[in-house]
């Protein structure tokens, strides 16, 4: 327990030595720690100077003691990239995560995939990472829901290979019961799940753990929008291509490719762009999100691969989204003047009609 909330992300290495590994979380709810040692995450929940839910990964060799954000730039300097952004309407409210060291669950495992819990939606996430020029970043899925309450810890049975995770109901949880203790347990089946993605110059490159059946773009659909840090609470989700304009951006899916197999998709998506949030829609019915600081090289190993030059550019500042040709009927207009109506004995109006010019 800490007196004082400031110290940020903490190890405790002797008897009286403690050593702060990153700092600037609103709010933390619990850790996640990778199987070597060298990966710690944590989460951070929406508010003053953090824009939207977010999961953030401290690497002990690479940005030990880094500010991710909360309480304003330290040092004149801005934060830290987070792992990825969570969307409200999925995750309002994250705790802790739990990277997959069963073998019952190693058809999921991917490159270091982890578990994410979202208290405030009652669920659960499988992460896949990706590493882009030194920078990480990650895509999200669900995998599980409906937990009787808020899900805040979980771990990996090493006896049973089984995923028990303890709940509680707290602030801004949609779940319907006080506390839970529940054991989630992957059984295969014939469902295919992503297990690991990239981010590439011209698209999206899904790995599942099985064969896909299902792969049409005229079924996918995929969007971009953009988060704005501020002291302000949260923030509103902006166009990518109008800085200033709040909205989503719609891109459009080329084709789908299907590799090894039907194990690997490629989502062809030419003007896809860096972005705080990407959310995919998959034809095998799967809602990805993934937050893309940087893309990889373009894609080109697949059968009328065309090079297409990209007309979408990320945060073009100070371009203004284009006027509707129609007024929208339901804005709101100028103000109106001031109408006064005085209340009568035996619950009556003294005016009796009001008149307005059309």
């Amino acid at each position: 327990y800490f007196a004082s909330g400031n110290q940020g992300v903490c190890r405790i290495t002797g008897r009286d030595k403690l050593e702060v590994l990153g700092t600037g979380f609103r709010n933390p709810d619990g850790l996640g720690l990778s199987p070597d040692g060298l990966f710690i995450t944590t989460s951070v929940q929406e508010g003053d100077w953090t824009p939207a839910t977010s999961i953030c990964q401290i690497e002990l060799d690479h940005n030990l003691g880094a500010h991710f954000g909360a309480g304003g730039p330290k040092n004149g300097q801005p934060p830290e990239p987070v792992l990825m952004y969570m969307p409200r309407g999925e995750d309002n409210s994250a705790s802790s995560q739990a990277f997959i060291t069963s073998e019952k669950w190693s058809p999921l495992r991917g490159d270091g995939n982890f578990v994410h819990l979202s208290s405030g939606g009652g669920s659960a996430w499988l992460v896949m990472r990706q590493n882009v020029k030194g920078r990480w970043q990650a895509a999200s899925v669900k995998i599980s829901g409906n937990f009787d309450s808020g899900p805040q810890c979980a771990r990996f049975n090493p006896n049973d290979g089984h995923l028990y995770i303890n709940g509680m109901q707290g602030w801004g949880s949609y779940t319907p019961k006080d506390g839970c203790f529940q054991r989630v347990r992957f059984t295969g089946g014939d469902k295919s799940v992503p297990i690991g993605f990239e981010a590439r110059d011209n698209g999206v490159l899904l790995r599942f753990n099985q064969p896909v059946k299902d792969a049409d773009a005229a079924t996918c659909f995929a969007q971009c929008w953009n988060y704005r840090y501020g002291p302000q609470y949260g923030s509103p989700e902006y166009s990518v291509k109008y800085a200033d304009t709040p909205g989503h951006d719609p891109l459009e899916v080329r084709s789908v490719q299907k590799l090894d197999g039907g194990k690997t998709l490629f989502l062809e998506i030419p003007q896809i762009v860096t972005a705080s949030q990407i959310h995919l829609h998959v034809s095998t019915g799967h809602d990805i999100f993934l937050t893309a600081h940087a893309l990889a090289e373009p894609f080109t190993e697949f059968a009328g691969y065309t090079k297409i030059a990209k007309t979408n550019h990320a945060a073009q500042i100070g371009l203004e989204a284009p006027k509707p040709s129609k007024l929208n009927p339901w804005a709101k207009g100028e103000g109106g003047r001031e109408v006064i109506i005085e209340a009568a004995l035996g619950l009556q109006y003294v005016q009796k009609q009001l008149t307005a010019k059309a």
